[in-house]
């Protein structure tokens, strides 16, 4: 990725400022990337994040029949998986972080080979 951004910078680069990433989200997942092309929006990009002043939206295709709406509430524990060499996350009524995730079901077909599937946008709260 860094690699990208060195030639998208090349193009942008000013005598003060190199195009950085600001951010990156979920690198355990989908490893979506935040850059910024001048220093005023890497300073906008990290306050927002840093005050949680930006919400995150998902879509997710999920087999069967989702409700058209659902909150899920449950406490998840992080822990590291030696077999598969990944973290992992699970719910932990015990020591487990408060995590809130608000799903809307957005579209649902009854595909022809792997039957009924929905789509969701998801938000993470926490």
């Amino acid at each position: 990725m860094h690699d990208y951004l060195d030639k998208y910078a090349e193009e942008y680069k000013t005598s003060t400022f190199k195009p950085s990433f600001g951010y990156r989200l979920d690198r355990d997942t989908s490893g979506v990337l935040i850059a910024a092309k001048s220093y005023e929006a890497l300073q906008y990009i990290n306050s927002i994040i840093r005050e949680r002043d930006i919400d995150k939206y998902y879509l997710a295709l999920v087999a069967g029949k989702f409700p058209r709406y659902l909150m899920i509430n449950k406490p998840i524990a992080k822990s590291y998986n030696k077999t598969s060499d990944r973290s992992q996350v699970t719910i932990d009524y015990d020591e487990g972080l408060e995590a809130r995730t608000e799903c809307w079901l957005e579209k649902f077909i009854q595909h022809p080979e792997l039957g009924p599937v929905s789509l969701l946008k998801i938000k993470i709260h926490t």
